[in-house]
C-alpha cells in the first residue's frame, strides 16, 4: 500500500526540529563552559542542560517513530494518529471535570486544582452532558487501538486503500477542534449570561455529531470483516455488536445534549 505521506513528513519534520534544537542548546552549553561561572551562570547552565536532555530525548523518540513509520504499514501510521487523539480527549475530559468540580483519578494523584470552575447552572449541565460525548468518542479510539496492535485479530494486510485509512485516521482529529470550540463558548457563556445563544452550541454539536461518526462507517465496512478469529475470544460478531452498541450510545448522548440546549429559557445559555 502507498505510504501516508503527510503523516511521515510530519514525523520526519519533528525529528529534524528536535535535532536542530539539540545542537543549539549544546552549543550554548559549550559557550558557557568557556567563562568563569557565577551562581547565575551555574543556574543557567543547569537549565540549558535540562533543555538539551529534553530535546535529545524527543529527537531520539522522533527518529524511532520515523523508522517505525517507514518500516511499518499504513495501518501503523493510523494508530499513531489515534493514540495522539486519545490523549487529546483525555486532556479535554480532565479540563471539563475540573470546570464542573469533578475530581478524577489523575487529578487526585497529581493533587491538581483547576484555575477556575463554571458557576452558572446551564453551563455546568451542558459541560456534564459533553463529558458523555467525549467519553464515547474516546472509547472507540481505544477499542481500535487495542485491536490494531493485535495482529492475530487484525491481519497486517487489509483490502482498504491508503486514502481511506488516512481519512479514518485524521478526520477524527476534527473532533478535538469542535470540543475546543465548545469549551470556548461555554467559558464565554459562564461569565456573560446571554452572550451565547443555544443555536451556537447546537451548530457545534451538529458538526461534532457528524465528525464523530463518519470515519467509523468505513471502519465498520472494511475493518470488521478483516478481523480474524483469535481462539474464539474476539470475533467479527463481537466487534460488529460493539460498533452497533457504541453508535446507539453516541446517538443517545447527542440527543440528550441537544434536547437540553433546546429547552433553555429564551434560547440563551
Amino acid at each position: 500500500m502507498a505510504r501516508l505521506d503527510t503523516c511521515v513528513q510530519e514525523i520526519v519534520s519533528k525529528a529534524c526540529r528536535m535535532i536542530c534544537r539539540s545542537f543549539l542548546e549544546a552549543n550554548a552549553l559549550i559557550e558557557q563552559m568557556k567563562i568563569e561561572l557565577s551562581p547565575q551562570e551555574v543556574e543557567r547552565r543547569s537549565q540549558t542542560h535540562s533543555l538539551l536532555t529534553r530535546y535529545l530525548n524527543e529527537a531520539f523518540d522522533s527518529i524511532d517513530s520515523t523508522i517505525e513509520s517507514i518500516q511499518g504499514s499504513d495501518w501503523d501510521l493510523a494508530l499513531k494518529d489515534w493514540k495522539s487523539e486519545s490523549k487529546c480527549l483525555n486532556r479535554t475530559l480532565e479540563k471539563l471535570a475540573g470546570l464542573i468540580e469533578l475530581v478524577t483519578d489523575t487529578m487526585e494523584e497529581e493533587n491538581e486544582k483547576p484555575a477556575k470552575r463554571f458557576v452558572r447552572g446551564p453551563v455546568i449541565n451542558i459541560a456534564t452532558l459533553l463529558i458523555v460525548i467525549v467519553k464515547n468518542s474516546r472509547s472507540i479510539l481505544d477499542k481500535f487501538i487495542t485491536l490494531g496492535t493485535n495482529t492475530k485479530r487484525l491481519p497486517f494486510f487489509m483490502e482498504m486503500g491508503s486514502d481511506r485509512i488516512e481519512f479514518i485516521a485524521t478526520f477524527h482529529g476534527n473532533v478535538s477542534g469542535n470540543l475546543n470550540s465548545m469549551l470556548s463558548i461555554l467559558e464565554t457563556a459562564d461569565v456573560a449570561h446571554g452572550a451565547v445563544r443555544g443555536e451556537e452550541v447546537l451548530e457545534i454539536a451538529k458538526e461534532l455529531r457528524y465528525r464523530s461518526a463518519v470515519p467509523w462507517l468505513p471502519a465498520q465496512r472494511d475493518m470488521a470483516p478483516a478481523i480474524a478469529d483469535a481462539d474464539g475470544v474476539f470475533t467479527q460478531d463481537h466487534y460488529n455488536s460493539w460498533l452497533l452498541s457504541w453508535n446507539t450510545k453516541r446517538l443517545l448522548a447527542f440527543k440528550v445534549f441537544e434536547n437540553y440546549v433546546k429547552s433553555l429559557r429564551g434560547n440563551l445559555v
